[in-house]
């Protein structure tokens, strides 16, 4: 093919954090390593590959999917850090159009071994200039803006990660503004709900054979702050590790768009062998409440005994800001 019909379906792809990417360097979020990025146009593309160091083709899915794959064309690599050497290695994506016509993307993946995130640890997004400087993307496409961190396309579970799977006991506290969510809709990939909240005692969604891997059990458990139509029943639930029953606020509580308001979650391991995860939101205007909207507790044997924490966005538009992670003194 040669000119105007050639580019018309040669596709394109689009990596989204770069080239060059780095991970470990701050410690191990999850068991997973993550490329994300589209090819477009995405009707015309068949098929989307990638070899790593040179090794065998595997195949990629091509959302949207309802879940992890948002718009037409995007991809997620979920590459098992076992399989990874220190040092360089090199990600080659190979897009293929249905005339076979081909496109090809290269991305180096700087991977560190032996880093343990610190904690206590802290982020201000007005100094950082790149994302993955400062947290993992598991999931989604976000911008830095404005002193915080923002998804661009809202949708099922939008994810960064942080801290180490080796962590424990801790509390972590982040700004966040609500500018907008689409509302409750049955199946995927609404699920009929819209919420922001932070992820307690995350090692990676579970090997279940998908492209890219969706099961999220095991994990301690996810603190959701959902919204709703009426701005003024928005309301906290826990959702446990083993699918079941969330615990729900029994208060709701009022927002509105466009307003900062901060969110804390914590996990401690009690003396009695049981995992406690709880949870409040407050106004920064004000001082930190001193009652907790929620709280769950979970058997040993139900529940990570250590994990990572996540940022998470549930078809949600919102903006993160400076985030707080601190250890929790038995």
């Amino acid at each position: 093919l040669t000119g105007a019909r050639a580019a018309a379906t040669m596709p394109r792809i689009d990596v989204w954090y770069g080239a060059r990417q780095r991970f470990g360097h701050l410690g191990v979020p999850q068991r997973w390593v993550n490329i994300l990025g589209a090819v477009s146009p995405a009707e015309r593309v068949a098929k989307i590959e990638y070899r790593l160091n040179g090794g065998e083709a595997r195949p990629l899915a091509k959302g949207p999917d309802l879940r992890r794959l948002a718009s037409p064309g995007d991809f997620n690599i979920d590459i098992d850090r076992e399989d990874l050497r220190e040092g360089e290695n090199t990600v080659a994506i190979r897009a293929v159009a249905g005339d076979g016509a081909a496109a090809e993307a290269e991305v180096t993946v700087e991977y560190e071994a032996g880093a343990r995130w610190p904690l206590p640890y802290e982020v201000d997004w007005s100094k950082v200039d790149k994302i993955q400087d400062a947290a993992q993307v598991v999931d989604g496409q976000w911008r830095l803006e404005n002193g915080g961190v923002r998804t661009v396309v809202p949708y099922y579970d939008r994810v960064l990660a942080f801290g180490d799977v080796n962590w424990t006991d801790y509390a972590a506290t982040v700004e966040v503004t609500f500018h907008g969510f689409p509302g409750k809709r049955p199946g995927g990939p609404h699920f009929n709900v819209n919420h922001a909240g932070i992820g307690l005692r995350w090692r990676g969604h579970a090997d279940d054979g998908k492209q890219p891997r969706v099961q999220w059990y095991p994990l301690g458990a996810a603190t959701e702050f959902t919204l709703e139509k009426d701005l003024t029943q928005c309301r906290w639930r826990i959702l446990p590790g083993p699918p079941g029953r969330p615990e729900w606020a029994e208060q709701p509580y009022a927002i509105e768009l466009g307003r900062p308001y901060l969110l804390k979650g914590e996990v401690r391991t009690m003396p009695d062998g049981r995992n406690r995860y709880r949870t409040k939101i407050w106004s920064p205007d004000r001082n930190e409440l001193d009652f907790w909207a929620v709280e769950s507790f979970e058997e040993p044997s139900e529940d990570f005994a250590s994990g990572s924490m996540l940022l998470v966005a549930h078809n949600a538009d919102v903006t993160f800001g400076k985030l707080t992670i601190e250890p929790l003194v038995q």
